[in-house]
């Protein structure tokens, strides 16, 4: 009896250890999963660290959106002028999904409209928020691809608003 209660006992520890949550980048392996590079793109946006974007991203980035150019150099300039248009931008991954080679993530970025940006319009001193859906495609471990949908219209109503007299 005492042999079926160790044997029992070792069946539910694995059963329950092998439903634990992930912690983040656990092993170099995990650090290369989808989940994972979303949450390693975040924390460095959050940081403000366009040094280290060669641990995501290929060398032969392609861009899609059709405001940037694709690269991995061009990639870095967009986020060196990110950081000094909003020095406050902050991010939030609010969903991350996973499909064979790509993955989703629905983001907002919130900041300070403390510069010119988005077609010219002069600073207003307003914070404001913008929704993003991100679609990338993951090849060797990193970004290859990007593809995305930006609530511009959102963000030029909250910069362009007229204050409430």
């Amino acid at each position: 009896m005492s042999s079926h209660r160790h044997l029992l006992s070792a069946a539910l520890v694995a059963v329950a250890t092998s439903f634990a949550p992930p912690t983040w980048a656990q092993t170099a392996a995990d650090a290369a999963t989808p989940r994972a590079l979303v949450e390693r793109y975040a924390a460095m946006k959050a940081a403000r660290d366009a040094t280290r974007l060669t641990e995501l991203y290929r060398d032969n980035y392609i861009e899609n959106t059709g405001r940037n150019p694709s690269g991995l150099a061009a990639l870095t300039e967009n986020w060196r002028a990110q950081f000094a248009a909003i020095p406050d931008l902050q991010i939030t991954v609010h969903d991350i999904i996973v499909s064979g080679d790509k993955v989703v993530a629905r983001v907002t970025y919130s900041g300070t409209h403390t510069t010119p940006f988005f077609a010219g319009i002069p600073p207003t001193g307003r914070k404001f928020t913008l929704g993003t859906i991100d679609i990338w495609r993951i090849e060797g471990g990193k970004f290859a691809e990007h593809w995305d949908q930006v609530d511009f219209a959102g963000l030029q109503r909250q910069l362009t608003a007229k204050a409430a007299p």
